[in-house]
């Protein structure tokens, strides 16, 4: 879910907020843990049919609960994954390779970082945002019992 933040609105109006971004499922994208996208780290080619598959879904799920709909941002990783960057890399770029390719639908994907993304949403054709206006973020429930509390900035109203 892509918004505009608007943090403290009674002290800043709307020349304050921030383009946000809350996926849905945690950052690590379509594939999960560090080990899913190499099954066998010897055999490049394996599973590619089906992770190309998976992709295509994941990006095109997202683009139906965006705002936007031309660009979708996949993330690739999470938290001490991938201690073999060189081999996680060539991978990812065989798989987005082997999908542009292997088009069974009209995306294409490619590496980017986050300041091109932002770049390309701004390219879109005029996107109405939805403003969340003076909302904490924290503390949230991760799941029953299990909350997050101060780990970022928060209790924006209480700054100055």
């Amino acid at each position: 879910m892509t918004f505009l933040w608007e943090p403290n609105s009674a002290n800043y109006g709307s020349s304050k907020r921030i383009l946000t971004h809350v996926f849905q499922n945690h950052y690590n994208g379509p594939f999960g843990s560090k080990d899913a996208m190499i099954p066998y780290k010897t055999n490049i080619e394996y599973n590619l049919d089906h992770r190309c598959v998976s992709l295509q879904n994941w990006a095109q799920d997202q683009a139906d609960t965006q705002v936007n709909k031309e660009n979708v941002i996949v993330l690739y990783g999470d938290d001490f994954t991938f201690e073999n960057s060189f081999m996680s890399y060539k991978y990812l770029e065989r798989l987005i390779n082997y999908c542009n390719k292997k088009q069974t639908s009209n995306m294409s994907f490619k590496l980017s970082t986050p300041g091109r993304y932002i770049d390309a949403l701004n390219k879109e054709p005029k996107v109405s945002w939805p403003v969340v206006k003076n909302q904490d973020f924290l503390p949230y429930a991760k799941s029953h019992m299990i909350f997050w509390s101060g780990y970022y900035s928060s209790r924006p109203g209480f700054k100055k």
